[in-house]
Formats: C-alpha cells, structure tokens, sequence
C-alpha cells in the first residue's frame, strides 16, 4: 500500500529469538538502515508488538540526527499499554528501563482487526492492562467489561474472548492520558490518587518481569503485581476484600495469575527504590483503595516489611511423592462452638477455648466473654455466621438491652433479612447500622411457633434451639421438607441432650418444650472430635495419590457428617474401575465438601460428575458457587455451572465436571475462602506444574497450622 503512495519501501523483520529489544536487535537494525541508505527523511513504521514499538522508537531517536516514526501496534498490550512518558528503552544488563531515550511517534494507529492474529496467551496478557484501568478509576473502561456477575468460567484449552472494540477505545484514550487526565482537560475518576505516580502495579511488574529474566510477558508480570500489591493494601488496611476479590476475580476470570512463587528475596533485590542508601528518606507507593487507587508515602524500610508481609501470603506447593507422616487437625469448630455455647448456658461459665485454634471459635470465645463484661464493647463475630447466628436469638432470653454485634466484611454481606425478621417478629428489637456495619439487639423472645421458610437455614434453627427451651412456654419450629445441612441440626440436638435439655423431632419441624436448664455435667468427659471436614482434605489427597495419609484421633463414628466424605471418593473409585461414563452426588447437606468432592471429580479420568445441592452456597458472602469453579478452571479443570433436576422435579444450579485425569496448576487466589484455599493447595498433588495459592491466610479461619501439616507430606 505504501509503495502505492509512491513510497520507496525496505522492510526489517526480527527473528523470533530477538524480540527481547536488546542490544544485538538494535544493532542488526542499524545495519539495515545503512545499508539501504536510510537519511533524515525516512520514516520508520513500526508494525508488530511492544519490543518492536520500544525498538523502532529507540532506534528513530539515536540514528543520525533524528528519524521520524510512526506507531502501528498489532497486539493488545502494544495498543493499550500505558505511556507515562515518551521514553523508549532497551533491555540491558538485565533491565528494561535502563537505556532509554524521549522519543514521540508522529502517529499511533490502533486497528482491532490485529487481535484476530493473536496467540491467546498474548491476548491474556493484555487484560493485564485493562483491568489495570478498571482499578485505577478510569469509568469508561470498567463500564465497556462485563459485570462479574456475568463472567464466564474458563473452558480448559480454551481462547480468551477478544475485547469489545469499545473496551480497546477506551483503553486507548486511557493510555495517552498526561498524567492521570485526557487531552480535552476533563476530570478523570482517580479517587485521589496522586496523578504524577505511576499506576497501579507498574513498579513491580518491571521487577518481577526482571527477577523471571523476561520469561513471563509484561502483562502476566503486571497482573502479578496487581494482586500482590492489592494484598499489600488489604493487610494494610487501605482497602476492603471486596475490592480485592473484584481484582483477583477479573484476573482469574482472564487467565492471569493473582500472585508470584517468587521469594521476597528474588523480587526485592529487583525493585531500585529498595535498593538505595537512603532507606528513610519517604516516596510514593501506589496502592489500591476501595474505589480506585491512591499513593501512600512509605520509606524503602516500611514498603520492604510491607512487601514480605503479602508476600509470605502467596503459598507455593511443589506437589510429589506423599512422604510418610501423620497429620494432626484441629477440634470440629461447630463441635466446639456449640458445647461452648451449651456449658456457657450452664451459670454462664466459660469452657476454656484457648487451645483450639481457629478464627471461628476464637470469635466465640470473645463473644461470650464479652456477653460477662461491662464494658459495653460490641462482640466482634469477625466473618463467623455460626457464631453471629447461635448468638443473635440469645439476647432474646438474657436479661441485657442494646448488645452489639460487630460484623466482618465478608459476614455483613451474607443474607440475614429473613432471620433478623423472625426474631423481630417474635418480640426481640434488631437495628441495623450499615456505617460501622454493626447490629444492635435487645427485646425478649416470645415462646410459640417459629416457621424458617428458607431450606438454607440449618444454623438459624440451631439458633433458636439453643435458646427456645429457657422460655417460660413450649415453642415448635416449622421447617420446609428438605431443609439442608440437616446435620448441623442434629449435632446441636445431640449436644443439647447431652447438657440435660430435650428437644423432640415431630413431622414438619421440632418441638421444644420451656423452662428447660443446662446442666454442664454432661459435657465434662466429652472432647470433641477431630474435624472431618478437614479430614476430607487428607482423604481427598488420598484419592489423588493413592496413599493412605493417617489422622491422628479422627473418630470413625462421629456426630460430623463430612463423615460421608469417604463414601463419596469411593463412589468416583468405582465409576474410573468399572467404566462409568456418569456419576451424580449430591451435597447439599455437607456443602463443605464440595471443594474437595469438585476438586477429586475433575481428577477422574473419563467420567462426567455431576453435584447437585449448590444452593446452599447461596448463603455465603460474594457468589461462592462461581468462585470454587473460577479457581478449579484456573487449575486446568474441566467445569462449568449447569442446571439439574433434583428430587422434587425442579432445576437446580450444578458443577458439570468432566473428568481430565491431570490439572495443569498455576496461580490462584483463594478468594477469601478456608476451604478454597486448601483445596487448591491440595490440588497440586493432581497437577504437572506446582499450585501457589494467593491471600493464604484465609485458613485461618478453620485450620491456622493447615501448612505446616502439609508440609510434612512434601
């Protein structure tokens, strides 16, 4: 076309091993150049990726005296990549901003159709960016995606749906903002953020992308240093979850790691700032807000402890032979919660919890100690729904006014609407504060008949059946047929009978008879078992190895039941053996186990598995069905989200899951989940390539020492 213009044209193509825009590319440019006897007037058009963008810029500005150029990007991170400045560089000695030089293209021509060309992981990379304006508060890009809601989950092998021509438009004119703001000077949605610092993740991904020796792609580099640095800002408290699981969900839902397995030490000797004499000496550090970015001034001492901090929290797993050794888990924490709760009912004593680790029951513990206190603080739940659900009906029946409750993030979110109505409705006084989020209860319950028409309620009938028989009158709850997690109710009927207070099961519901007392005795010689819920993850690594892993003290017959755990991985045993083509669980009354049960079914070689029973993850915070299928597809899972009949003929959300015998492994965030986490940790003995789990911490919640047990079988 341009020798159609009447232009003499000489065109330069790079091998495939010199598109790293180093020295010896420059070099074997220049002589082209000469050779065709390229002058002044020449205009170089550069027509290809980044390196080619950095090449070509660098080369027009030190060739002679100065050649113009022309920009052409072919790739989505060329397009879209953002220019804070016009300097191009070369990669030397390591680095990819060392050797640079200010030099503007005279035109940039950003043509979609390119994209169509794209390998995938390319087109991958270049989401990097876009959901780098998306969290940086530029409005028109974060309006041009998909609503999370609306995410798709990946397909195993498949490609990443090209950007809207849109979505390119409005990262295009992101890109070429001066500083934060478009050339027609309109305000541009920074949340005040210091626009003269660069955006969100930048610094880092230039030193991850140099501590892998290039071997990952600036965009997989950036996505990387966005999750660790939003990381960074949640532990640091300059951003809530949500904020976060927005991010580490567009990056998933992208094919794009939320984490590094790199050390601290591997990446910190490859950030400048960290490096310099003057550590005290304060400069800013981008971080993530809860809308949109800010800049925080630290010195090289604090960002360093800061940095090693979210970086501890990236847990890498090197998957292979199970070495012989024992594992030790935790107390069930709904065991402990209740007989807590019931030897507390007893003279309002308190069961000494202080060697049964866990967030969930430590929340218990602060709770009922605060219920003895005078000092008028609100009982922190943390994100315990257990604990915030056995304690709410007991304000009712306790001889106090105007308790708060303060709620987690994460535990504020999940639906309460039809509970704290039937408690209102039943003479108790509930006022919700959204500001603080923090409930504020008083009133007395009244005794008569309590009809839960939700079927995802097991732990507010629990609720009520610990407090309903201290009423001066006989109570009954009404429940709807096929109620789940049925197992939560009769462990609470068990742990009641054991303290001396009777509950009877009836058609429809339970009845409770009134002016019932706790007696603790009962309780004294019980320990409380080993959590079979945890148990499952050892059990399902069985599955994957074919070793058999010992639990210390985990009872064969147990009042837990994650029991069935085992029955279920036999069920897949058998389909693999025997041939099977279809195999159908359902769930919904241990929904603990469906990480795990999901997790073996996407190991079975040629089987389809279907679980049913998802409903009950409806009652957790965020969309946990989507998100135990996002970080199971990041693995290399072959799932999606279905329809099924269940029982009564009517459809049901389903996991889908076609077995592949081997995942491939990779980066995933636990989105904030105990048992994601360490399924995903767990996964690595089914995967090629190890499994590094972002936000690890999140087994906190339930099994705090969950790593170093599993270390011992590395």
């Amino acid at each position: 076309m341009l020798r159609a213009l009447g232009y003499a044209v000489s065109r330069f193509s790079f091998s495939e091993y010199e598109k790293t825009g180093s020295l010896g590319s420059y070099e074997r440019l220049i002589g082209h150049l000469r050779e065709v006897g390229i002058r002044d007037r020449a205009i170089l058009v550069a027509l290809g990726g980044s390196v080619v963008q950095e090449l070509t810029g660098f080369t027009a500005a030190t060739y002679g005296s100065y050649i113009r150029w022309v920009s052409v990007p072919t790739t989505l991170s060329a397009m879209i990549a953002p220019r804070r400045s016009e300097r191009r560089c070369l990669r030397v000695a390591g680095s990819a901003d060392s050797v640079g030089i200010e030099c503007a293209p005279m035109m940039t021509v950003c043509d979609p159709v390119f994209l169509e060309t794209l390998p995938d992981t390319q087109v991958r990379s270049g989401y990097a960016y876009i959901v780098q304006y998306s969290m940086s508060g530029f409005d028109g890009v974060t309006r041009s995606l998909p609503k999370i809601r609306d995410l798709k989950i990946p397909e195993p092998g498949g490609r990443a749906e090209l950007p809207s021509d849109e979505t390119v438009e409005e990262c295009v004119r992101a890109s070429v903002f001066d500083r934060g703001k478009p050339d027609d000077g309109t305000e541009v949605n920074t949340s005040g953020a210091d626009n003269a610092a660069p955006l969100f993740g930048d610094g880092l991904a230039d030193a991850i992308a140099e501590a892998t020796s290039f071997s990952v792609s600036r965009g997989y580099a950036l996505a990387a240093a966005m999750g660790i640095m939003a990381q960074l800002s949640v532990r640091s408290c300059y951003c809530d979850r949500k904020r976060y699981r927005y991010l580490t969900t567009r990056l998933m839902q992208f094919g794009l790691p939320t984490g590094t397995a790199l050390t601290a030490d591997e990446l910190i000797s490859h950030i400048p700032s960290l490096c310099e004499e003057d550590r005290e000496r304060k400069s800013g550090v981008c971080v993530l807000r809860d809308v949109g970015t800010g800049v925080l001034g630290m010195n090289a001492s604090e960002f360093e402890e800061k940095l090693r901090d979210a970086l501890d929290n990236c847990k890498t797993i090197c998957a292979g032979t199970v070495r012989d050794a024992e594992v030790y888990l935790p107390y069930s924490k709904e065991l402990v919660i209740r007989m807590a709760l019931a030897w507390f009912l007893d003279g309002f004593s308190l069961l000494n919890l202080s060697e049964m680790p866990g967030d969930d029951i430590m929340a218990m513990d602060r709770c009922l100690r605060g219920l003895l206190s005078t000092s008028g603080e609100a009982l922190p739940c943390g994100e315990s729904a257990t604990v915030l659900r056995l304690l709410l009906p007991l304000i009712g029946v306790l001889d106090i006014d105007n308790v708060r409750f303060a709620l987690g993030e994460g535990l504020f979110l999940r639906p309460h609407d039809s509970f704290l109505k039937l408690l209102r409705g039943h003479g108790m006084q509930i006022k919700v504060d959204n500001a603080v989020r923090e409930y504020t209860v008083g009133g007395r319950l009244v005794p008569g008949e309590y009809e839960i028409t939700d079927r995802n309620a097991a732990e507010q009938v629990c609720g009520l059946l610990f407090v309903l028989p201290l009423l001066h009158g006989d109570s009954f709850i009404r429940v709807p047929e096929g109620i789940l997690r049925k197992n939560l109710i009769h462990m609470t009927i068990n742990i009641l009978h054991m303290s001396g207070v009777n509950v009877n099961v009836a058609e429809g519901g339970y009845a409770v008879s009134g002016e019932q007392r706790y007696d603790r005795f009962g309780l004294r010689n019980v320990t409380p078992e080993r959590d079979w819920s945890l148990a499952a993850l050892f059990e399902t690594l069985s599955f994957i190895t074919g070793e058999e892993i010992p639990i210390v003290e985990l009872p064969k017959v147990s009042l837990q039941g994650e029991q069935v755990i085992r029955e279920y991985l036999e069920q897949l045993r058998e389909a693999i053996s025997e041939g099977e083509e279809e195999v159908r669980i359902d769930l919904g009354d241990v929904p603990n186990l469906i990480p795990c049960v999901a997790l073996a079914a996407s190991l079975t070689d040629g089987v389809t598995v279907t679980l049913t029973g998802l409903e009950v993850l409806g009652d957790r915070e965020g969309n946990r069905i989507q998100s135990i299928a996002l970080v199971l597809a990041t693995l290399g899972a072959d799932i999606r989200i279905g329809k099924a009949d269940n029982e009564n003929g009517t459809e049901t959300d389903a996991y889908i899951i076609r077995g592949r015998g081997c995942l491939n492994g990779g980066i995933v965030d636990s989105m904030g989940d105990h048992r994601i986490a360490m399924t995903a940790a767990i996964a690595a003995w089914g995967c090629e390539q190890p499994v590094t789990v972002t936000d690890s911490e999140a087994v906190n919640r339930s099994f705090p020492g969950f790593f170093e047990e599993l270390k011992k079988l590395i």
